[in-house]
């Protein structure tokens, strides 16, 4: 660990991988330390990771977020691969403060995760709340404008399909449609098949090896195994 002294002036990026490194680990003290020291917040990409990226996974102090997009951190896509960008990171694990903030820094609510894990999908901000059942989420994204990608007769089709393991999500869906499940997933199936193929699997990877899936970690890397599983 880099520590504090009087001899360190300006740092030059040969720290950003530190910065997003210390912040996966849960640990942004000595991020905040380099990046107020002159490191680019966007420079490092850790195991295909941003500072921002890693930040919002791990539900680093707002105070931290918002350090890291004052010093000019990308919300979109802020990843070197089509997986999910900072604003569905959050969305997917409920951290609303995180995603009102992301948004007041002009992340765009409807931005489509292309794929996951080697595997074709179409998933915005909403349907990665939908997946993972944070019926909150999922209020406070609509509430902002958040749509599905998939939508066939309304705006929210693709979200009933991921809510479909989490009633109170689901019902939601259907009471504020007033379409029910099983009229939306004839049309949505229709016109969406190949998307709609893996998304079991996808759904699975996504719960339990989020992190480890898209950012190359083991297991044993992580120091909460509540982090790990998705909790």
């Amino acid at each position: 660990m880099v520590q504090a002294s009087s001899g360190f002036g300006e740092l030059g990026n040969e720290y950003s991988n530190l910065v997003v490194y210390s912040i996966a680990l849960g640990e942004p003290r000595p991020a905040e330390w380099l990046i107020e020291r002159g490191v680019d917040v966007n420079a490092g990409i850790y195991r295909k990771q941003s500072a921002l990226w890693a930040a919002c996974a791990n539900n680093a102090p707002d105070s931290f977020i918002r350090l890291l997009l004052e010093k000019g951190a990308k919300v979109e896509p802020a990843t070197t691969t089509p997986g999910r960008t900072p604003l569905q990171i959050a969305a997917s694990k409920g951290y609303i403060a995180v995603a009102s903030l992301l948004l007041s820094h002009n992340a765009l609510i409807n931005t489509e995760c292309t794929s996951l894990c080697g595997e074709p999908l179409r998933m915005t901000a909403l349907d990665w709340a939908a997946t993972m059942g944070r019926l909150d989420m999922v209020l406070f994204l609509m509430e902002c404008g958040g749509r599905s990608a998939c939508r066939a007769l309304t705006d929210y089709d693709g979200a009933f399909w991921h809510a479909r393991g989490h009633l109170g999500v689901l019902n939601f869906f259907e009471r504020y449609t007033r379409v029910s499940f099983a009229v939306v997933m004839p049309s949505l199936r229709r016109k969406f098949p190949d998307m709609l193929v893996s998304d079991q699997n996808i759904i699975d990877l996504t719960r339990y090896e989020d992190w480890n899936s898209e950012t190359n970690w083991n297991a044993d890397d992580w120091s909460s195994k509540d982090e790990f599983e998705g909790r």
